[in-house]
């Protein structure tokens, strides 16, 4: 996805069904990360325990013309869940910090 921003803010929910929704083992690997221009935000989750829809969200600084989201992610056997991805242009620029789980 590309956004055509200086700052923005970002957010997502995401949830991990390790062995997928029937209920099946969580002895799968699995990793989840997003990208901002190439760069690594996180939240960097690997192997971790099943979790429902979580939101994630943060600023992001970009580049004045456009910039590129992209989500990385692997789960062996079941599936990551994305949903309600927003990103939101900012009037300030922000730091760039990693993504966390909102509060």
């Amino acid at each position: 996805m590309d956004i055509a921003c200086s700052t923005s803010r970002f957010g997502f929910y995401s949830d991990g069904l390790t062995g997928g929704d029937d209920g099946g083992d969580d002895s799968g690997s699995s990793d989840f990360t997003v990208y901002w221009n190439g760069a690594d935000v996180g939240p960097d989750l690997v192997d971790s325990p099943q979790f429902g829809f979580t939101e994630y969200s943060g600023e992001l600084a970009g580049n004045p013309g456009s910039n590129t989201i992209e989500f990385v992610e692997r789960q062996d056997p079941g599936y990551w869940g994305l949903d309600d991805v927003v990103v939101t242009a900012q009037a300030t620029r922000a730091a760039f910090p990693s993504l966390a789980p909102s509060a």
